[in-house]
Formats: C-alpha cells, sequence, structure tokens
C-alpha cells in the first residue's frame, strides 16, 4: 500500500496590502499602525499589522526603491504568496491641481499610466513626448465608502476630527509660510480630502510636462511615480487597487526651494495626513447589510476567495 501525503494549498489571506515607497513614508505609517507578524524578505520589509478592535487584516510592504518597477515587485512579492482583498499605494505626489494644497489628501477614482509606450522626439531644438496612457479604474463602491464621510451625518463629525488633528499637527511640524505654486506663500492648514484622476509619470517639475498630463484628464489632481504598477499587478489577479496620496509639493520649479524652506516638514505632515485618513472614514451600516448597531467607524474590505469585496463598516482603535 502506498501512502500518499496531501499538501495543503491555503493560502494566507489579508483584507489589504499596502504598499509603500519610501522608509520615511513608512515611518509615518508606523507611527499610526502598530507591526505584527513579520514576513520580510531578504530584500523586502513586509509586516502584518495590528489593528485593536477589528477584524481587519492588513500586510505593508516597504518597497525596496521608489517608482514604478519597485511598486511592481513590491506588489508582486505579495501576491505570490498570500491572497489579499484589496491593493493600496500609499504615499506622496505633487498636486496638479488649484484643488489641492500643500498636506491635502488625494485617492483615486481612476489613474492613469503613462509611463509606458511614452514616444519621444525631437521638436524645434527641444524634446517632445507623446503619450500612449493605460487607464485603471477604483471600484466605484470602494470610492463611495470614501466619499461618504464627507457627506453623511454621523460621519461628517469625524471627518472635521481628522482636519482639526492634522491641521494642528500640520503646523507643529511647519507654523510658518512655505514657498507655494508658482512661488506663492502658502502656510499648512487644515487638509481636505478629495476623489479624482491620479497621473503615473515621471518625477516633474516641467510646467511643459504637466500640461501633457492634465490634456490626458483636465481635472488631473496630483501625479505620482508607482501607483501603475500597483493597479496593473492587482488587476490581473482581479483585484481592486486604491492610491492615497498626501500632497507634499506642486511638481513645479519650486520644489527644490520648498524642500529647503520646510526642512522635510511638509512630506512628514503629507505622509502623516494620508496615514490617518483611511481610519476615520466608514459609511452606514444599513448601506453595507450590516446590523444597525455596528459602529461606522472605520471602513475595511471584507471578501473570500470566490466572493466579490464588499464595503464593511467596525469600530476603529484610537489613532494618537
Amino acid at each position: 500500500m502506498i501512502r500518499m501525503e496531501i499538501m495543503s494549498t491555503e493560502r494566507r489571506y489579508f483584507d489589504v496590502a499596502v504598499v509603500i515607497p519610501l522608509e520615511e513614508e513608512c515611518q509615518e505609517f508606523l507611527e499610526v499602525f502598530d507591526l505584527g507578524e513579520d514576513f520580510s524578505t531578504e530584500f523586502l520589509f513586509r509586516s502584518a499589522i495590528n489593528l485593536a478592535n477589528s477584524d481587519l487584516t492588513m500586510i505593508v510592504i516597504k518597497q525596496e526603491g521608489m517608482g514604478r518597477t519597485h511598486a511592481g515587485n513590491a506588489i508582486a512579492s505579495v501576491l505570490e504568496e498570500f491572497d489579499i482583498g484589496l491593493a493600496v499605494c500609499l504615499g506622496i505626489a505633487g498636486s496638479l491641481s488649484d484643488d489641492l494644497q500643500l498636506g491635502d489628501v488625494c485617492y483615486s477614482t481612476q489613474v492613469f499610466d503613462v509611463l509606458d509606450n511614452a514616444k519621444a522626439s525631437d521638436n524645434k531644438g527641444g524634446i517632445d513626448i507623446e503619450f500612449s496612457p493605460t487607464h485603471y479604474r477604483t471600484d466605484r463602491s470602494l470610492v463611495a465608502c470614501l466619499n461618504f464621510m464627507r457627506l453623511k451625518r454621523e460621519l461628517r463629525p469625524l471627518y472635521k476630527a481628522w482636519r482639526s488633528d492634522r491641521g494642528d499637527f500640520a503646523k507643529t511640524l511647519v507654523p510658518g509660510p512655505l514657498v507655494g505654486r508658482k512661488g506663492r506663500a502658502e502656510s499648512l492648514h487644515e487638509p481636505k480630502a478629495l476623489e479624482g484622476t491620479v497621473a503615473c509619470a515621471a518625477v516633474t517639475k516641467s510646467e511643459e510636462y504637466n500640461e501633457k498630463l492634465r490634456k490626458i484628464d483636465r481635472k488631473v489632481l496630483a501625479v505620482e511615480t508607482e501607483s501603475g504598477a500597483v493597479y496593473e499587478k492587482a488587476s490581473a489577479k482581479a483585484i481592486s487597487a486604491l492610491t492615497i496620496r498626501g500632497i507634499s509639493d506642486h511638481a513645479d520649479a519650486t520644489k527644490n526651494e520648498l524642500e529647503a524652506s520646510s526642512r522635510g516638514g511638509r512630506s512628514q505632515g503629507s505622509c502623516r495626513q494620508r496615514c490617518t485618513l483611511p481610519t476615520a472614514t466608514a459609511w452606514q451600516p444599513r448601506i453595507c447589510g450590516l446590523p444597525e448597531e455596528e459602529t461606522p467607524i472605520e471602513w475595511q474590505v471584507s471578501s473570500t476567495r470566490t466572493e466579490r469585496s464588499q464595503w464593511r463598516a467596525f469600530p476603529s482603535r484610537n489613532i494618537q
């Protein structure tokens, strides 16, 4: 008689996988969330996150380096080993819209990626770039979940409290004026959160380049360098993706001057703003099909391997 051993194919499941580009951003994330079980590889920091008073499961991954390739490698390392419900790209971005000021937060309704299939050609002594962007959309129910924090009666106080708390925190980092858009003075303020289009593109302080991005979508909010890869890898596995970005500059010629005048304070503030935003959002239990006694404080994704993600609300931990 031949004895056969059956190997288990069960994979560890996380509701949310958070990809973070830079160590300074990851440090701010860890000021808000507590580390759990370590899953680091030889090259990547990966850790489960302990979320008190919630059955949400989360893993955070810090990229090995900045940019699209490293973002793709980071999320791919998780997808190869674990099952996840939502991929989140968390970081800072440059504002391309007058609607977003330093310290504000944006989250993606869609992402367009111009880093693949771009064409460069000579033009009147300079270089012209033509884009052939790839477009990715965020799940509408997730965007609605985030939007409701500004609209629903029981959630608006949470959003207002977040703005007030983060505004006070920002002023402790940079109490005076900064070099803002087009060299105008700008001060850190109570942040706001807006939904909209995010561009995954080159690091830019070129107005000509920025205008080309705006021609793809005139309402584009911000530009960064990683989200396209996270959306690409997640969508290939039929997994929802989202990017959340704190505004650290205006993607213009004042970037270096802004960095010098703030001594890194505005980046720290932008990192902390977008880290704390998700824990201040939710929607009504009855909209999600939950019992009314569930307290709608924190959003989370809950899904199985065979069911589409559904958005639910659970009591949140206290945020420092």
